[in-house]
């Protein structure tokens, strides 16, 4: 007597057929959740829908989250009783900060979208920031701050850390904490840049970079040190450096302005950290961006099995409540209104990217 198969042996064909009846991608990634073995296949199957964004709501949220597919412009709702009451800080790679209340100190732990997975955190006490007002309740939650993983936090080994930035009024330093799953307490050093106003923050083959606006460079953040990276030459003001890892493992800085004569809305700086070299890039390689203030991804666009145009950047703007498709190559820009985006810049809007 032949002994019964085991659920995660699926041949891949079958896996397939079955996550072709789900049409939901929410449901696809937390199926591919039930078992290891099944969770390529499962990517292979979301990425048709890639991407999707997560909507930070106005006010606490209660236990369902709201998602944005920027193809067919519609939104929908996933239940995730785990966030009911509380507020999502940041994101990354398909993980949520979330931050147990609006007071200080706080808890606070890692939720994931797909499989529901809870990681503790170290409380915001051992955080080195401080508050002109003691009694303002929703000071940790309006402090610029970013998520940064290592790798997937379930692992042990796994190294989750912080930017944590002053808005620009501050003249306190950012800093960069960091913990591993099961500390007890935040990690932290200080950026020794203070003249540097931190925009944003990124893992690059185990280092941090930072980059700033004014004027738009890249730093590589050591504990000790902060060692500035040849300095790309703009001479006209920007509204945004973001930082982007590209696929051949260098830097990207992407510099952005809502308004151009010529329609050059981006700027786009390739880091070869090997070298020192600083280049500015007119293509992406075929391949497309998608950003948002809170986060970035950059992917091949033969992943989808979609109308994504290669060369192109797909950019949230949280404050005008719409988003912008910008070809590179053409400097065609265009403006597409995104029904059930909130207008007025206080919401976060996250890229779900579950790949780690």
């Amino acid at each position: 007597m032949t002994s019964p198969s085991s659920w995660s042996d699926l041949p891949v064909e079958i896996l397939l057929l079955i996550f072709d009846f789900a049409k939901d991608p929410i449901d696809i990634l937390r199926c591919g959740a039930v078992c290891k073995s099944w969770l390529p296949t499962a990517l292979q199957v979301y990425r048709r829908f890639f991407p999707l964004c997560f909507i930070q709501p106005e006010k606490d949220i209660d236990d369902n989250l709201v998602f944005f597919n920027i193809l067919n412009k519609e939104t929908r709702k996933i239940h995730l009783p785990e966030a009911m009451g509380k507020c999502i800080s940041c994101s990354c790679n398909g993980w949520l900060l979330i931050v147990d209340d609006f007071g200080f100190p706080c808890g606070m732990h890692l939720l994931n979208i797909f499989s529901r997975t809870q990681i503790l955190l170290p409380p915001s006490s051992s955080l080195p920031i401080s508050f002109p007002d003691p009694h303002d309740k929703f000071r940790l939650i309006h402090f610029q701050c970013k998520l940064l993983l290592s790798g997937c936090p379930t692992v042990s080994d796994c190294m989750i850390l912080l930017l944590l930035a002053h808005g620009s009024h501050d003249e306190s330093p950012c800093a960069i904490a960091f913990c591993k799953p099961g500390d007890e307490s935040w990690a932290w050093f200080l950026c020794k840049t203070p003249d540097w106003k931190i925009s944003d923050a990124i893992l690059n083959n185990g280092s941090i970079y930072a980059s700033r606006k004014f004027p738009p460079a890249v730093i590589s953040v050591k504990e000790d040190e902060t060692i500035p990276v040849p300095e790309p030459i703009l001479t006209h003001n920007i509204d945004g450096a973001f930082l982007v890892n590209s696929l051949n493992g260098h830097l990207l800085l992407v510099c952005y302005r809502r308004e151009d004569p010529d329609g050059k809305l981006f700027d786009v700086f390739e880091f070869v950290i090997s070298t020192e070299e600083c280049n500015e890039v007119n293509d992406l390689d075929g391949c497309t961006l998608f950003m948002s203030p809170n986060g970035n991804h950059l992917a091949k666009t033969g992943n989808f099995e979609t109308s994504f145009k290669g060369n192109c950047i797909y950019f949230f703007r949280h404050s005008e409540g719409d988003y912008l498709i910008y070809d590179m190559e053409t400097r065609h820009s265009e403006i597409v209104p995104s029904r059930g985006l909130p207008g007025d810049g206080s919401s976060l809007i996250l890229w779900v990217n579950p790949d780690v």
